[in-house]
């Protein structure tokens, strides 16, 4: 991809928000393919109640954690996270 491993965006774009529109921080909304318990993949670190997990559409909405930013996702069982997050850096280069 050519792009750095770490930095920071230099302004704030409503699309690399993943708090849930009109909801605090703790509120996620994700792409559908993140809610694991059809798939019966392993769910993000720390978020592995499924109380913790809804559907919204096409979206899968998390009530986070409040452990930090240090959230695992296994790439291997998630295949979709890398375009997704490629998607992310592009629209905001």
């Amino acid at each position: 991809m050519g792009a750095p491993g770490a930095g920071v965006f230099g302004h704030y774009e409503d699309h690399l928000c993943l708090t849930a529109p009109g909801r605090r921080r703790g509120f996620w909304s994700l792409p559908g393919w993140f809610y694991p318990i059809d798939e019966g993949r392993t769910p993000l670190g720390y978020h592995r109640n499924p109380d913790l997990w809804s559907r919204e559409g096409d979206n899968a909405q998390l009530k986070t954690m409040a452990r930090g930013q240090e959230f695992v996702l296994d790439a291997d069982e998630y295949p979709e996270v890398g375009a997704w997050v490629r998607g992310l850096l592009e629209k905001s280069v």
